[in-house]
């Protein structure tokens, strides 16, 4: 239904887009704009995973692995840092 899909996207967005700012700096030297965006979506997954003291790299191998499976509202809403439990 559409408003699994926008619960979906706004679970998703609080992944990628806490924060926009940090880095600034460092995306002037993107190649484009999708780059740009592709670096800010890295970072701030990188940040938010930190600032709820996991380990980034192994955040990212879990949600990497897990984030195709993830076929339900609540599938998403288990890798989002705040409720994200390793293993």
């Amino acid at each position: 239904a559409a408003s699994d899909v926008y619960k979906r996207q706004m679970c998703l967005s609080f992944l990628f887009f806490p924060f926009q700012n940090i880095g600034r700096k460092n995306w002037l030297f993107a190649n484009s704009v999708s780059g740009a965006k592709a670096s800010a979506n890295l970072y701030s997954i990188i940040e938010t995973a930190k600032a709820h003291k996991l380990n980034p790299e192994q955040y990212l191998t879990n949600i990497y692995r897990k984030l195709p499976n993830a076929d339900t509202i609540e599938d998403i809403e288990k890798l989002l840092p705040w409720n994200f439990k390793p293993g």
